[in-house]
């Protein structure tokens, strides 16, 4: 079996896709300031965490796999989108924007649109993403 090789993103680009990021709940800002190492984010830091983490009293960890992160949260999403949650399944969708850009450009370019200009609760979306992941819902 071949297995995707993953290119993550360079904290480059992670950082730049980070200072343009202006959605309303930050929700993307925190997506991808996790994904930061320390040194890229820390400007963005609360001064008093920076100290803890500096000191050793807090540990930073850059999460590293944005395909766990959108198999771990469809549930969820399906549920806010099923349930006509509009503002959460507004924000799945901005979380499912991030991670997917992390994960995979190829097919973010494919489902951005439906994204971006979501219907029925991004239930289109969410369908085009579990279908491209492999997701089977239980």
């Amino acid at each position: 079996m071949n297995e995707k090789t993953i290119k993550m993103r360079t904290q480059e680009e992670i950082l730049a896709r980070f200072e343009k990021s202006d959605d309303f709940f930050g929700t993307q800002k925190g997506d991808l300031l996790s994904y930061m190492e320390f040194e890229f984010a820390k400007p963005y830091l609360k001064e008093d965490y920076v100290k803890k983490v500096e000191s050793g009293e807090e540990k930073w960890e850059v999460s590293t796999d944005p395909k766990k992160e959108i198999l771990g949260y469809l549930d969820f999403a399906y549920e806010k989108a099923e349930n006509e949650r509009g503002l959460s399944a507004g924000r799945s969708m901005l979380h499912f924007k991030t991670w997917i850009w992390l994960d995979d450009e190829k097919f973010y370019n494919k489902v951005i649109d439906l994204i971006d200009n979501y219907t029925n609760y991004g239930i289109p979306a969410l369908n085009k993403i579990s279908e491209h992941y492999g997701y089977v819902r239980s």
